[in-house]
Formats: C-alpha cells, structure tokens, sequence
C-alpha cells in the first residue's frame, strides 16, 4: 500500500516472534530507509503494482521525513513484559 506524500501516518511493525532484552543502559536505534540496495533490491520511490515490470523512468528521488513536534510527534511503542 503506498504512502502518501508529506502526511503523516502510523506504521506499525510487530516483533512478535522476537523477545529482545534491553538490559539498563541499552540503546534503541531506529533506521528509517526506504530501500536496503544494494542488499535486497532497488526501490523506484513510487508505487507500481509490479515491481518486476519496473522500467528506469519508474525510479524517482525520495525524502523520508519524520514528525517530531508538538502538533505531529513521532513515538516507539515498546511491550514490556513483566519479570
């Protein structure tokens, strides 16, 4: 589903098969990319319903942009199981 442009939405990404332990002094980092070339594949920054049939004029420049203020804040949403 694509994402429109320069609205902000929520993203949700379950990390339910994992159990990580973040031990008092640990640090989160989140990496926010649109594309994991040249690891994976290419993304052509817009929306095709077949990535397979894309042809170079498909590939455009993008910019992630992440809400931080008061009126759009951005948050990380952590389960914290009891001991």
């Amino acid at each position: 589903m694509p994402l429109a442009a320069n609205v902000a939405d929520s993203i949700r990404v379950p990390l339910d098969d994992v159990f990580h332990t973040f031990k008092q002094g640990h640090r989160i980092v989140v990496h926010v990319q649109s594309t994991w070339y040249p690891a994976v594949d290419r993304n052509p920054q817009r929306f095709v319903p077949n990535i397979y049939k894309v042809k170079d004029a498909d590939f455009q420049p993008a910019a992630m942009t992440i809400f931080r203020s008061s009126a759009r804040p951005s948050q990380l949403t952590l389960d914290i199981l009891p001991q």
